[in-house]
């Protein structure tokens, strides 16, 4: 298996896009925010914002984002 340079964000689904959550593959997005895993894979396919849940962020809504961190 490759190791690849990228990593999944989750961010607040408004101008500022503030990260919320980092983790280095989906399974461990959905771990640490407490969602499940396939709310998170559906959103980060789709594009689309998904529920945050209520009193754990600042936001109601938040975008699941996949982030390059090679050099190129």
């Amino acid at each position: 298996m490759a190791y690849r340079d990228t990593c999944v964000m989750l961010v607040s689904d408004d101008k500022y896009q503030l990260p919320l959550a980092t983790a280095d593959n989906l399974k461990e997005l959905a771990a640490v925010t407490k969602m499940s895993y396939s709310a998170v894979v559906r959103a980060a396919q789709n594009g689309k914002p998904i529920r945050l849940p209520k009193g754990k962020y600042p936001v109601e809504k938040g975008l699941v984002i996949k982030v390059d961190l090679s050099d190129e």
